[in-house]
């Protein structure tokens, strides 16, 4: 069964590659559609560790672990 550091080492994971992510979009790194792409990818990824998590702990909250994962992020480059 995970725990809750590890939880939280996973989302730090996951923050930080949607900064890395919208880093590389503000200096030019990655396209607008390359950078929408990495951050689908992302998500996806959250989307699937969250079932996993959800079946190995009953008390896996999902809104705290979205929350830490920076969700808001993704949005940040379709707007």
């Amino acid at each position: 069964m995970f725990n809750k550091a590890q939880y939280e080492a996973i989302a730090r994971v996951i923050k930080n590659q949607r900064r890395d992510t919208n880093d590389a979009l503000s200096v030019g790194v990655l396209t607008v559609a390359d950078a929408v792409s990495a951050q689908g990818a992302i998500s996806a990824l959250q989307h699937k560790l969250i079932q996993l998590f959800e079946q190995d702990n009953p008390k896996f909250r999902k809104l705290v672990f979205i929350g830490a994962c920076g969700e808001d992020s993704a949005e940040s480059i379709r707007s």
